[in-house]
């Protein structure tokens, strides 16, 4: 059997994507654009492509889209292998949960079993990870967050998301810098307010001032500006030495109250 043409390739990866889209035909997304379940494993694709920079390996690009065939569908491992093959089966089977445990228990081997797992495995873990948090944390007025979740469970998420990820991280730095960049920065709940993706973390801003000090005034403006008023304890201001250009550079420190 000889390799694979490109065309071949483009052919079998739009074969997946339509055999997928059939097995998701009746899912939709629980937030409350009720997007089409399909874009999901098509987005999550589209990231092992681009930030996992493994375009050129087609069974991984498979596996990226048929990745919630088995655990959120009646598609089998069995049917998977016998369609795509034995190792698209098996990357799918390494990134599916087993529903016949407790949730908290799942959640837990994921960050267990995160380090053990390949480097394709490890690539298309992360994209999910990242489309997921794409979708909590980046649309306007909370539009990707599911309708019943709360604050508090968007939060716990992002956190659990950064534990399994340093289970996965050196294997595509693209895809690690963006995971860390969502779950470090803050998100917009349905109620129209910010809140900070991960509690605790203490966000750093660079302002350009010309005094020594900021004034209290200043400081509450802080805290609305990055939308942790409700949250924080203090903003405290250290002062750095002038950088190159001869200009004061103030980082401000943002925590979050205990």
């Amino acid at each position: 059997m000889g390799t694979p043409t490109p065309d071949r390739n483009v052919a079998d990866v739009l074969q997946t994507i339509v055999f997928a889209a059939s097995k998701h035909k009746d899912q939709r997304r629980k937030c409350k654009s009720g997007e089409p379940y399909i874009k999901h494993p098509v987005e999550v694709a589209h990231l092992v492509a681009t930030l996992g920079d493994s375009s050129d390996n087609i069974e991984l690009l498979q596996a990226a889209v048929l990745h919630d065939t088995v655990e959120d569908t009646d598609t089998t491992f069995e049917e998977l292998e016998e369609t795509f093959g034995s190792k698209v089966a098996s990357m799918v089977r390494c990134v599916t949960d087993d529903k016949g445990l407790p949730k908290e228990v799942r959640k837990q081997l994921q960050i267990e079993n995160a380090p053990k797992k390949s480097k394709e495995v490890k690539i298309l873990k992360m994209a999910d990870k990242i489309a997921n948090l794409r979708d909590l944390l980046t649309k306007p007025n909370g539009e990707g967050i599911p309708t019943d979740w709360s604050v508090e469970r968007v939060q716990q998420y992002c956190s659990w998301a950064k534990e399994v990820a340093k289970g996965l991280a050196g294997v595509a730095p693209k895809m690690d810098e963006e995971l860390d960049t969502l779950v470090n920065g803050n998100f917009e709940y349905m109620d129209g307010k910010t809140y900070p993706c991960v509690p605790g973390y203490a966000k750093r801003m660079c302002m350009v001032i010309d005094e020594q000090t900021i004034s209290s005034e200043d400081k509450n403006r802080l805290k609305n500006a990055v939308g942790l008023e409700h949250h924080l304890s203090n903003v405290a201001v250290a002062q750095q030495e002038a950088n190159a250009d001869g200009v004061r550079v103030s980082l401000i420190d943002v925590h979050e109250a205990n």
